[in-house]
């Protein structure tokens, strides 16, 4: 496919920052792609430019560089892989630091997008072709109490998700509107209608810093919808954020690593959960594996800031036995072509894989497209409302309608 036009401007994200977009056009067709940004945030991933515009978010530098660069884009021929060849190449630096891995995503995005467009292949069928994985849909993972970097309250774990385990993306999706709405009420009713606003990702922000009551909480919903053991529970602790020195400050305790280990494993014997996200600080792999053997499989350990869709880190993980599972997001490591290799070794590793959307999302839904395409066994887009999440199971439910 031949590039023949190039631009580049910034659009609003959902945290009321400026985050990259890219036009491409190629004949009659064309397409955008932007990039979304994380809250939380791992070490490794790819570096975003920046600069020092709305309070140190701008993303003047990173237009520029699609500027730059679009004389060594425009007319020439590219294949899906082979584009994002060229912007590794072109960047030449370990992580993104000289493109910037939100320019290197907007590009990469907008030109999948083009490339279905042109050749008449659909978005998800593009992805499925590529890395020769049978479509599925995916378990929706949503996340409808917020805590840590995403929310105002003493919560310190970051994400409590709800996971229908349904046949249908319908059912999954309404089960979930259900719960959601029946927490809303039991939110205002027990903590006042003030805590019933939503944050970053949609879900609700109570004033409690125990995950116990959270944790009550959601299963006290489930049992009165009735579906109980069909709908299971998900943590995304995203250690790194409350972790320091040594020590791990959680539900208003100093916990060791040892007895962080003893305060998971009481949580997995108390409720039906799912799996634990990032339950040790990036750095600390070896707890990871610790926490894996003490749980017998009865909950999926999953990395994401360990990981940040880096093939070789996902490889390094599997083979410590330190993860079940891992995070996709395609801005992590900057390309489609990188993600779709973590997907790959992921798939061939027998690891779970949860395409995942970010705290400052954009309304593009090309994850739903890349969770279902890929076979993915879930995705994460955060709660049942907002419409930047909302776009995500929208477009799942038009897919399961129409292929």
């Amino acid at each position: 496919m031949i590039i023949e036009e190039l631009k580049s401007h910034w659009i609003v994200d959902s945290r009321g920052n400026p985050t990259i977009e890219v036009f491409m056009r190629s004949g009659e067709f064309s397409s955008f792609g932007a990039s979304p940004s994380g809250a939380s945030t791992g070490k490794r991933e790819a570096i975003e430019l920046r600069d020092n515009e709305f309070f140190g978010k701008g993303v003047s530098r990173a237009i520029e560089k699609v500027k730059e660069i679009e004389s060594k884009i425009i007319g020439k021929d590219f294949e899906p892989f082979s584009f994002d060849e060229f912007l590794i190449e072109l960047d030449g630096t370990p992580n993104k630091s000289n493109l910037g891995g939100n320019t290197t995503t907007a590009l990469s995005v907008a030109f999948y997008k083009l490339y279905s467009k042109v050749h008449g292949i659909p978005l998800w069928k593009l992805f499925s072709n590529l890395i020769k994985r049978d479509p599925s849909f995916p378990k929706c993972m949503f996340n409808v109490i917020n805590g840590g970097k995403h929310a105002g309250n003493p919560l310190a774990i970051q994400e409590f998700m709800i996971v229908p385990s349904l046949p249908t993306i319908k059912e999954r999706i309404e089960a979930a509107l259900e719960i959601y709405h029946v927490l809303r009420k039991k939110i205002g009713s027990k903590y006042g209608a003030v805590f019933t606003s939503v944050g970053d990702e949609g879900g609700f922000s109570p004033p409690i810093s125990s995950s116990h009551e959270a944790l009550s909480l959601l299963e006290s919903c489930i049992e009165e919808l009735g579906y109980g053991g069909r709908v299971l529970l998900s943590l995304d602790c995203a250690a790194d954020s409350f972790y320091k020195d040594g020590y791990y400050f959680v539900d208003e305790k100093k916990l060791s690593p040892e007895e962080l280990v003893d305060f998971y494993l009481e949580l997995v014997k108390s409720y039906k959960i799912l799996s634990l996200e990032d339950p040790f600080f990036e750095e600390h792999g070896n707890w990871f594996s610790k926490l894996r053997k003490k749980l017998l499989g009865k909950s999926l350990v999953i990395g994401d800031d360990l990981t940040v869709t880096n093939k070789a880190l996902i490889e390094k993980a599997a083979n410590n036995s330190e993860i079940d599972g891992c995070i996709i997001k395609v801005n992590q490591v900057g390309t489609l072509k990188e993600a779709l290799e973590a997907l790959s070794f992921s798939f061939s590793s027998d690891l779970k894989t949860i395409v995942s959307h970010r705290s400052g999302e954009v309304e593009d839904n090309f994850i739903s497209h890349l969770a279902y395409g890929v076979g993915s066994e879930f995705i994460k887009a955060g709660a049942p409302a907002r419409g930047e999440r909302t776009s995500k199971y929208n477009e799942l439910l038009r897919l399961e309608n129409v292929v």
